[in-house]
Parts: structure tokens; C-alpha cells; sequence
């Protein structure tokens, strides 16, 4: 069981480490070597844990990808209110990719064509906040806070919407402009752009 647990704490820190040096350097020009050196273990001791430098890749998106679901549930868990739960699940989704680093640069480079897990894991993550964001409407229709007619189209819109303004603020690194990106879309949402 202690040999098991040490194993565990190997690929967390390979993974750790990892995740910072394809941050800093990128997938391409980082190397196991790097890697190796980087966590102390050597080169040998990586592949022990990990056939290739892909399959490490792979272990930091799912894990961030993770990290980008349990954020949003915690968040929106903390309120009560449908229109509460909405604003939540949006600031922490937008500010979570931010933070995101090795997600979000494998879905807006090459490493996109080029790593077909990459796909497999954002089609999921999409899934997952499909099924919170209809939860949300659903619940906010029942109560009469929102009014709309399809909620899968709804929820389908809303997180295009939100996939499309991660091209201004990450692809284009207009990230300073996020907060405000984020409060206008909410605005929109809720209220509208027509005068009353």
C-alpha cells in the first residue's frame, strides 16, 4: 500500500512539473529529459511512469480539465437562486480557462489536429457544462426567472457564446479585458439589448 501511495505521489509531481514546463516552453520544445532533470527523477524514472511525453500531456488535461468542472459545481453550489447559480457557472468558468493554461493552449494550437485526446476531452468537458447550464435553466423556468423556449437550444447557445469569447480574451490575449467581456455578456443575457 506505502509502495502504491509513492507511486502515485511520483506521477502527481512528474504531472505537476510537467504542467509547468509545457506552460513556460510549450509541448513541442519541452522533452522528457527536461522533464527529468526538471523533477529530479532522470529520464529513465519518467518513462517508468509514462510512455511518452503525450501521454503526460494527456494526464495534465484531464486533470485540468477536472479542476475546470469542480470549480464550476463548487461555484455554483454556493448559491440558491437560478439567476445566481447562471452569473456564477459563467464568471468561474471564464476565469478558471484563464487560469488554465495547458487546456487552453492545446485547444487553440496545432496540438489540437495533432493529439486526437485533446478532442475527446474538450467534446466531454462540453458535455458536462451542457448538462449544468440546463440544470440551471431548468430550475430558473420552474421558478419563473427565466422565460425561454427550448432549454437545449438555450443552453446550447450559452456556451457557444462562451466558447466564442475565449478567442478575443485567450486566443488574442486580451485577458485584461475579461472581467468586462464577462459582466456585458451577463448583462446581455439577462436583460437584453432592447429598451423596455
Amino acid at each position: 500500500m506505502a509502495n502504491n501511495s509513492k507511486h502515485t505521489k511520483v506521477k502527481e509531481q512528474i504531472i505537476e512539473v510537467s504542467s509547468i514546463m509545457f506552460a513556460k516552453y510549450g509541448y513541442k520544445k519541452t522533452t522528457i529529459e527536461d522533464i527529468g532533470t526538471a523533477t529530479g527523477k532522470g529520464k529513465t524514472a519518467i518513462y517508468y511512469y509514462f510512455k511518452n511525453k503525450e501521454e503526460i500531456f494527456k494526464a495534465i488535461i484531464e486533470k485540468e480539465a477536472e479542476e475546470l468542472e469542480n470549480n464550476i459545481i463548487k461555484s455554483v453550489n454556493n448559491y440558491k437562486l437560478p439567476d445566481e447559480k447562471l452569473r456564477a457557472y459563467i464568471i468561474t468558468r471564464m476565469q478558471t480557462m484563464k487560469n488554465l493554461s495547458n487546456f487552453y493552449t492545446a485547444i487553440k494550437t496545432e496540438l489540437y489536429e495533432h493529439l486526437p485526446f485533446i478532442n475527446e476531452i474538450r467534446k466531454n468537458v462540453d458535455e458536462k457544462e451542457f448538462e449544468i447550464i440546463k440544470e440551471i435553466l431548468e430550475e430558473g423556468k420552474k421558478l419563473s426567472f427565466f422565460e425561454f423556449e427550448n432549454v437545449n437550444e438555450t443552453a446550447t447557445t450559452i456556451l457557444t457564446i462562451l466558447k466564442g469569447l475565449e478567442i478575443p480574451l485567450f486566443v488574442e490575449d486580451r485577458i485584461n479585458e475579461l472581467e468586462n467581456y464577462i459582466n456585458n455578456f451577463i448583462k446581455i443575457l439577462f436583460y437584453g439589448i432592447c429598451k423596455k
